[in-house]
């Protein structure tokens, strides 16, 4: 919820408290690091970072906001509500604000799961070109799954492979997109037995590769090679590696 200090959101900031006299706008202009944007029932207001923790500022800004504001008729203006947020500040006990949790490796997981979902269904959509979402995806499946913990993602990548042979009769973009159709429509019991089959066919000692069943080292070795072919050509366009020799046909 609370607003990230990137360079472009700086500049917003900075430019909208331009001629407004609180003090932490007036920082801001020299000092935008040192604070973050809080979403209250008022409006976003600017507080400095070392007050902030998820849900602690929000429910006693609204609360000392309330108190200040709660029975105002007309409309309040921005440099108001700041000065309140401003006298909060200076006024609240920094040690009662609880101290931020470590991520557990579950919620990481979790997160990166998501990424890569939300990037493959982009690729349903036909961005960027055949051969890289094929390689793309292949890489990033390189290492081994551990049977045990196969996810809704992988479950995807196992319908994908399994399913797009059907479509091959297709264009390349117009097959992805129908069986990205076909997975959204599927029921969360239908989603829930591919991930299933696909934990199962781990346990054998198998997967899938070109849309066939293949021993496992097949796959992993077939993704290393891959990759490590990207990589090559990734350290040749930097000059790490020579580039390759081809002599041209007479």
């Amino acid at each position: 919820m609370f607003l990230r200090n990137g360079p472009k959101l700086l500049n917003v900031l900075v430019s909208s408290v331009r001629g407004l006299t609180t003090s932490s706008m007036i920082e801001l202009i020299t000092h935008p690091e040192l604070y973050n944007g809080v979403p209250t029932k008022y409006g976003w207001v600017l507080v400095r970072r070392t007050h902030v923790a998820r849900g602690w500022t929000q429910a006693l800004l609204n609360e000392k906001l309330d108190s200040k504001f709660g029975n105002a008729q007309q409309s309040l203006d921005r440099e108001s509500i700041q000065e309140v947020v401003d006298d909060w500040v200076e006024s609240v006990d920094i040690f009662q604000k609880p101290k931020t949790k470590k991520r557990s490796r579950a919620d990481v997981n979790l997160d990166n799961d998501m990424r890569l979902y939300l990037q493959q269904l982009k690729f349903e959509d036909g961005t960027g070109t055949a051969e890289k979402r094929t390689s793309e995806t292949e890489v990033k499946s390189h290492k081994k799954i551990d049977s045990c913990a196969v996810t809704y993602t992988n479950a995807w990548n196992y319908y994908m492979t399994v399913t797009y042979p059907k479509f091959k009769h297709l264009p390349h973009k117009e097959a992805r997109q129908t069986v990205g159709v076909q997975w959204r429509q599927l029921s969360l019991d239908e989603k829930e037995a591919y991930r299933q089959e696909y934990s199962s066919l781990l346990k054998q000692g198998k997967d899938i590769l070109n849309g066939k069943i293949v021993d496992l080292d097949v796959k992993l070795q077939a993704s290393q090679k891959l990759w490590e072919a990207k990589e090559r050509t990734r350290l040749r366009k930097l000059g790490v590696l020579p580039p390759t020799n081809r002599t041209s046909k007479q």
